[in-house]
């Protein structure tokens, strides 16, 4: 079982979004997910780019998105139903 770095829960308790801990060694780790209250998973999240070791780092609720920072320093904003991207911003 993967540990996890940081949880967050969404409005009206529809989920819980969760980033796990990530290790800088492997290939990408597409370690953001949507959890359901039955602990399904709802949707996980694609990260903003191709690069060897990228990961997600941080998740927050930000008005009515969820915002999420990549180890590759984007900015990304997903829809909290569906986990899209909503819009990306590099932010180094």
């Amino acid at each position: 079982m993967r540990r996890i770095h940081k949880s967050v829960c969404l409005p009206n308790d529809v989920g819980r979004v969760i980033v796990f801990a990530w290790n800088l060694n492997s290939e990408q780790d597409e370690n953001l997910v949507c959890i359901e209250p039955d602990k399904r998973v709802r949707w996980k999240a694609r990260l903003p780019t191709k690069d060897a070791g990228d990961c997600f780092v941080d998740v927050e609720l930000e008005g009515n998105l969820i915002r999420a920072n990549s180890w590759s320093c984007h900015t990304v904003w997903l829809d909290p139903l569906t986990g899209e991207t909503v819009r990306t911003q590099f932010t180094k």
